[in-house]
């Protein structure tokens, strides 16, 4: 949110089949289209030298992906982001 005050939510529910969709909303100035295919990619980054190695959103997509899981992103410049991280019933994911 580029240190500015804003409002960060969190949400989660179980979904029908048993898993959990957990929610992480944000107010904040929303990521432009032509990142958005880029922000899971290690050490991609639109901060400026030393203020980040891009290596956060690769490595949660990271563990998302080892439980058998799925992370995305909704996101409307101006308006915030919202990233959807998708987990299977536990006896999937152990299956996985």
């Amino acid at each position: 949110m580029g240190g500015t005050a804003g409002v960060v939510r969190l949400s989660a529910r179980r979904l029908e089949e048993g898993g959990l969709e957990l929610r992480v909303s944000d107010n904040g100035p929303g990521i432009p289209k032509e990142v958005q295919g880029k922000i899971f990619d290690p050490f991609f980054t639109t901060k400026p030298a030393g203020q980040g190695t891009g290596l956060g959103l690769s490595v949660s997509y990271g563990i998302v992906k080892d439980h058998g899981g799925e992370i995305r992103l909704e996101s409307e410049e101006g308006v915030g982001t919202t990233f959807i991280i998708t987990l299977p019933p536990p006896a999937a994911a152990n299956a996985a």
